[in-house]
This record gives structure tokens, C-alpha cells and sequence, in this order.
């Protein structure tokens, strides 16, 4: 009994932890939202691009472990290459939409001096120079009986 007491204790914080994180990004989306209304982009562009950059901060960077939303720059590869077509079960269409998502949006904390500008630089890059490859992996299943192994 007591060792289900402290793993409930242990969740619960864990818990806590995500949520007191969850809230501390809100700033972020909302200065995300009004910068896309004011480039003009149309009300269902702007859902879809702040869905997408809340799953990445608030979900994926959260799923292993509480990370900042600077440390989602660091994140591209895995997230890309392993999370996304494994969890997400995404079309390549919806990955290639994800990584626009994430590009407008660390360049937005970029504008601010919310996160560096050169790992802003180098996350961009790496999506540039990796997104027909990371859009492939999401084709996995589309036209065959093939399954993606966890």
C-alpha cells in the first residue's frame, strides 16, 4: 500500500509538472496567434498552425520528460524521424503542414528573443533539408499492408 501511495504521489507531481508547464506556454501561442492575424493568414490557417505548434510544445516535448519550448529546436530529428510517424500516423501531406507549423512558430519566439536565433536557423535547416525524406516516412502503410514497427 505504501509503495502505491508513493507511486501515486510521484504521478501526481509529474502531473503537476506538465500542467504548470502547459500553462506557462500559453503566452506563447497567443503571441503566435496574433502575429499570424496580423500577416493576414485566414481564421482555419491559424487553427491548424497553432494545433499543431501546442501538440509539439505541449505534447511532444512533454511526453519523455518537462522540457522549455527552446528545447523543441534541439528536437527536429526525433520528432520527425521516430515520433511523428509512429504516434501520429500522419500523410505526408499532414507532416509536410506540421513542419511549416513549427517553422512559422520558432521563428515568431525568434522575432521576439524568445529562443536563439541561430538554433532557430539550424532547426529550420535541418527541416528544409530533411522534409521530403521525413514526409516519405509517412507514406509507410498509405498504398500497402505494411505496419510501422514501434
Amino acid at each position: 500500500m505504501k509503495m502505491k501511495k508513493m507511486l501515486l504521489d510521484k504521478l501526481e507531481t509529474a502531473q503537476q509538472a506538465i500542467d504548470n508547464k502547459i500553462k506557462e506556454n500559453e503566452q506563447y501561442f497567443i503571441l503566435f496567434k496574433k502575429e499570424m492575424e496580423a500577416e493576414g493568414l485566414c481564421k482555419k490557417t491559424i487553427e491548424k498552425h497553432l494545433s499543431n505548434a501546442e501538440f509539439f510544445v505541449n505534447d511532444y516535448l512533454n511526453f519523455y520528460e518537462v522540457n522549455d519550448m527552446p528545447y523543441g529546436l534541439k528536437c527536429a530529428f526525433d520528432f520527425f524521424e521516430y515520433f511523428y510517424p509512429r504516434k501520429c500516423l500522419g500523410s505526408p501531406y499532414s507532416c509536410g503542414v506540421m513542419m511549416t507549423s513549427l517553422c512559422k512558430f520558432y521563428k515568431v519566439m525568434a522575432k521576439h528573443n524568445l529562443v536563439d536565433l541561430v538554433e532557430t536557423a539550424a532547426f529550420i535547416d535541418e527541416i528544409k533539408d530533411s522534409r521530403k525524406e521525413w514526409m516519405e516516412l509517412n507514406r509507410i502503410g498509405e498504398d500497402d499492408d505494411e505496419c510501422i514497427d514501434d
